[in-house]
């Protein structure tokens, strides 16, 4: 379904998911907020997200980092 929806290559999305994108700390910090930013990228340039969308505003609206820090 991923290749289907990005037209991207497997090998590509599973360096993007499974080795760029580490969501296992429970804050989200500059690293997530870069590979989320790459993938939105990843995808406006395929076509799935519109061009006129302004991917970092829409990232920066959607990221919550009032998470308390434990």
């Amino acid at each position: 379904m991923t290749v289907a929806a990005t037209g991207l290559a497997p090998r590509i999305i599973d360096v993007q998911l499974n080795q760029r994108t580490d969501l296992t700390q429970p804050r989200l910090g500059q690293p997530q907020h870069d590979s989320i930013l790459a993938a939105g990228l990843a995808l406006q340039a395929a076509g799935v997200i519109g061009q006129t969308v302004d991917v970092q505003e829409v990232l920066w609206a959607l990221l919550d980092d009032r998470l308390p820090t434990v």
